[in-house]
């Protein structure tokens, strides 16, 4: 695109005047930006979108590569040879999205201090201690070794370098690198292997790092075992198992739900008090305080459950087509440019499509010519925490004997021309992390206690053998053999083939615990700090592949997984305690999915765009029939105001749907978030535990509403007077409606409209708003198929929810119409500022449109030439 085509008509102008005084000086830490934006400087040299057709002669290749760039700029590379086409993904990849690539790395190999300053050095250090750069330098050494005897990790690690050999030629010829890096002013130093191979360990913390271990810890010594295991012990109710073999928990027994709490009091017994158990008490909530403070744990507290996705398949049973379709959306944070980079790679006989991560030449998910697959979070417990006596600031205790500590050093260069000595601490577990609490006097702890962790990413790890592997599965025992192999994060993996199988598997590494030495089993589950001093908690090994649960051709012929519980509970006793997942759903959108699928015929890609779609509440379901009945009991001797009575009969006629230009979503959410409060503040408030009421999910406050045994938790033990559920929901309604009259200044409550309470708002990597789409009204919840979080109920308060993650990519794939399989992205390919592929994407994403994905376009030849926006030719000098 020429220069004089990129800015038309006076509203660019406007635009760009506004630009050139927005960045005239310094801000976030960055340059002064105006200059950039000056004919004859930086931003009038890049290049925006791509030349019609480009030919780069490369002499390194074996054969020629052609890419055709379809209407979205997707690429579709074909070649020969398949170290020729990964060369030529590394290239598209680095075109579209090289900033993109630097960040990752380099948060993820704790050079941030080198791109941003000496005011990342914290965040280095706490990046590097929890050793994802170590591991991915091992894992990377493992790699060299392995290949020099094992012809397929020596295929792997020639792609690797074929991939890195594509960003680097990219790096080396580009006139100007993009935007962001002339606003940061860095250069891009090259791509390696290591950077690659981090990239898993970039996964791995995103979706299976946590501290909430350490909370956990305080939460259990305010409440006690028991009342812990109301709210949060296994399995949770209203749970449909992800594998349906293995029974259901339609029958089963709660025993934990179960347990009656005294009326006398505290519902609960506290934990003992004793000093020490309180000095590290004390000290994991200060550590839990200060790690928070860290940029990536105060996103993951911003995006809260967002980490979650959809996957299921159905066999051609049940499809129009008669073969299988598999569908998936992966739920993360929204950015632009997105997490995902679609792109097409042939190699005859590969024919391969999927989403890549960028900077990793195999897609995650995706398929080939023979199998497809899709990923959801399992919430495995990957990590555990530990706590140890120390003797002095070099030996602790383990397991009753005096230690040393081991130290891995590292150097941090800052932009500013500094190099910081940084010596990671390491216990027999992991490494420390309390040390941090001696940065500065807010967080300072002087008691004689160390506190490590040990995560399943302390490890050699293979995951890029796994998406190797999975690329070239020609069947379902491909597919399994190279499952082996993928450890982290762990991942439901749906799966459906040309054979027309079906299959689901919850697949990671699931260490197993040894629980000889604690005082209670049920504190041998993962979710409290192991006392490292007494031995508690070690790792004895990992679960073997053969028995992590599964499902394959189901009866049911359908497989549903949305982060709810792995599997029934006979397998859970099959297995005991070192199954759990520390974390799972509520279970509403796998109720819901279950729920659409159960007796579904005639199942075609229309219909699983419908279902991806699909904004039906079925909590609200099984909430609001309650409620109302409550409600109308309380009628009998209570005078409900006629303006509630006419709010109460609109929701009796609501069809459950979480529509933006609906008002009746806004009163039922804020109704169960104040219902919630009602219920457990008295009890959480003598706790001292307000903080947590967020944090209970509203699967446990449906199973109290109904089940009447559970009554006692409606009386507020802080008042004289006994109340009742029926007092307690009508309260709860009455808050909810007065606090939104206030809130919209008594407008008609039809105008209440869920849309603008509920808001998406998609940022840029930068942070720098300009470049930012949003706020747009939204529909959805966090509980329905098509998610979109946020609470609007905060320190007794309205408050917009901002919703900044959901599906962060749609795809449908029909075996038996492979031309017709469709996916979408919620932002462009490219993420270059300015290109028409930078969000365009975002347009159809917000619209609920899809494109389609051209996979049974297999060759140079067959591509249709009216869908070529652009043409990239890797030339070999000599064919």
């Amino acid at each position: 695109m020429k220069r004089s085509e990129i800015f038309k008509g006076g509203s660019a102008f406007v635009v760009l005047i506004i630009l050139l005084e927005v960045f005239s000086f310094p801000l976030m830490g960055f340059p002064p930006l105006g200059s950039l934006f000056f004919p004859g400087n930086s931003v009038w040299e890049n290049q925006i979108d791509l030349e019609a057709k480009s030919i780069i002669e490369e002499s390194s290749l074996t054969h020629s590569v052609t890419v055709y760039r379809d209407q979205y700029g997707i690429p579709h590379i074909f070649g020969k040879k398949e170290s020729d086409v990964i060369f030529a993904l590394g290239y598209t990849m680095a075109q579209d999205r090289l900033f993109m690539m630097e960040m990752a790395r380099s948060i993820t190999r704790g050079n941030m201090s080198s791109l941003l300053g000496s005011n990342m050095i914290e965040v280095d250090k706490y990046n590097l201690a929890m050793l994802k750069d170590y591991y991915s330098v091992k894992t990377y050494q493992a790699l060299v070794k392995g290949a020099q005897t094992d012809p397929e990790l020596a295929t792997i690690l020639m792609q690797l370098e074929r991939f890195c050999d594509g960003v680097n030629y990219f790096i080396e010829h580009t006139t100007l690198l993009p935007l962001e890096f002339q606003l940061l002013e860095i250069s891009m130093q090259p791509w390696t292997v290591v950077d690659t191979l981090c990239m898993a360990k970039y996964m791995a913390e995103d979706l299976t790092w946590s501290i909430e271990d350490l909370y956990h810890y305080e939460f259990l010594q305010k409440i006690g075992i028991e009342a812990y295991n109301f709210f949060l012990a296994h399995p949770r109710p209203y749970q449909i198992p992800i594998c349906p073999n293995y029974g259901n928990y339609s029958d089963f027994t709660f025993e934990h739900l179960n347990y009656t709490f005294s009326s006398e009091g505290s519902k609960g017994s506290p934990a003992s008090n004793n000093e020490v158990i309180s000095m590290i008490s004390m000290e994991m909530r200060l550590l839990y305080k200060k790690l928070s403070q860290f940029p990536q744990e105060q996103q993951r507290e911003e995006l809260g459950s967002i980490l979650g996705s959809n996957n299921w398949v159905v066999d051609g049973n049940l499809t129009a087509s008669g073969r299988p379709i598999i569908c998936n959306d992966m739920h993360l944070g929204w950015n632009l440019p997105g997490i995902w980079y679609q792109a097409h790679v042939v190699a005859p006989p590969l024919n391969l499509w999927g989403f890549f991560l960028p900077g990793v030449p195999y897609p995650l998910v995706g398929q080939n010519s023979y199998v497809s697959w899709g990923f959801t979070n399992t919430y495995f417990d990957s990590i555990d925490w530990y706590y140890y006596q120390e003797i002095n600031s070099t030996h602790y205790v383990h397991d009753g004997e005096i230690t040393p500590y081991e130290y891995i050093p590292y150097r941090i260069s800052t932009k500013e021309g500094e190099n910081v000595e940084y010596n990671i601490k390491i216990t027999k577990e992991g490494p420390v992390f309390s040390d941090f609490l001696d940065n500065s006097s807010e967080y300072s702890f002087s008691a004689d206690y160390a506190i490590a962790c040990q995560w399943i990413a302390h490890n050699v790890s293979w995951e890029l053998r796994a998406f190797y592997n999975y690329a070239h599965a020609q069947n379902r025992a491909d597919f399994d053999i190279a499952s082996t192999y993928f450890w982290l994060p762990s991942q439901n993996h749906a799966y459906a083939d040309v054979w027309g199988n079906i299959a689901i598997r919850p697949t990671g590494k699931i260490p197993i615990r040894d629980t000889s030495k604690l005082s209670d089993p049920k504190m041998g589950y993962g979710q409290f700090p192991f006392n490292g001093s007494a031995g508690e908690g070690k790792w004895l090994g990992w679960l073997p592949f053969d028995e992590l649960p599964v499902s394959l051709n189901p009866e049911q012929h359908y497989l549903v997984s949305a982060n709810q519980i792995a599997a029934g509970p006979e397998y859970m006793t099959a297995h005991g305690n070192q199954t759990y997942q520390t974390y799972y759903s509520n279970g509403y959108r796998a109720r819901r999915i279950n729920q659409l699928l159960t007796n579904a015929t005639n199942l075609t890609i229309d219909s699983m765009k419908h279902i991806q779609l699909d904004t039906y509440s079925i909590k609200a379901e099984n909430f609001i029939p309650i409620l109302l009945n409550e409600m109308s009991n309380l009628s009998n001797n209570f005078e409900i105001p006629f303006n509630e009575q006419q709010i109460l009969q609109g929701l009796s006629n609501w069809d459950y749907q979480m529509d933006a230009a609906s008002w009746e979503p806004t009163i039922f959410k804020l109704w169960v978030e104040i219902l919630k409060e009602e219920i457990f503040l008295d009890e959480f408030m003598e706790w001292n535990t307000i903080e947590f009421i967020p944090y209970i999910s509203d699967a446990l406050v449906e199973y109290v509403l109904k089940n009447p045994r559970l009554d006692e938790w409606f009386d507020n033990i802080s008042s004289a007077t006994h109340e009742n559920r029926q007092l307690t929901v009508y309260q709860s309604f009455n808050k909810a409606i007065s606090t939104l009259q206030n809130y919209f200044a008594n407008q008609p409550y039809i105008d209440w409209k869920w849309g603008s309470l509920h808001i998406n708002k998609f940022n840029h990597l930068t942070g720098l708003s300009g470049f930012d789409y949003g706020p747009v009204p939204a529909n959805g919840s966090a509980d329905t198929i098509n998610p979109s979080y946020g609470n609007i109920w905060q320190n007794n308060e309205i408050s917009q929810a901002v919703s900044l993650g959901g599906a962060s990519e749609r795809w449908i794939c029909d075996w038996g119409r492979l031309n017709e399989s469709v996916s979408i992205i919620p932002s462009g390919q490219r993420g270059v500022i300015g290109s028409e592929h930078f969000m365009d994407q975002l347009m159809l994403f917000l619209a609920g449109d899809y494109h389609l994905n051209y996979f049974t376009y297999d060759n140079v030849d067959n591509f249709p030439p009216n869908l070529v926006e652009s043409v990239l030719i890797f030339s070999k000098e000599a064919e």
